[in-house]
């Protein structure tokens, strides 16, 4: 029950975070401090809010490469290089 409960508390949090950009912490300490010690409830919080943005970060380079290759390829084709 405990397991559950911390999948929903994480789900609920992570798509307050996606929708409104902020506020993965601010709803999730709260709950993750009913199930957990503070010292570890901090913890996850941390380690998941650092997961996020590590992720982020990535998705964002990756956007940025598919779109620099794309935008080489137009231009390629477009000077009728191909």
């Amino acid at each position: 029950m405990e397991i559950i409960a911390f999948i929903i508390i994480i789900l609920v949090a992570s798509v307050l975070q996606t929708s409104t950009g902020f506020g993965f912490s601010i709803l999730a300490t709260p709950f993750l401090l009913l199930l957990f010690k503070p010292i570890e409830a901090i913890q996850i919080n941390l380690i998941l809010s650092l997961f996020k943005l590590i992720n982020q970060t990535v998705f964002r380079i990756f956007t940025y490469i598919i779109l620099l290759f794309t935008g080489i390829y137009l231009l390629i084709e477009s000077l009728g290089v191909l």
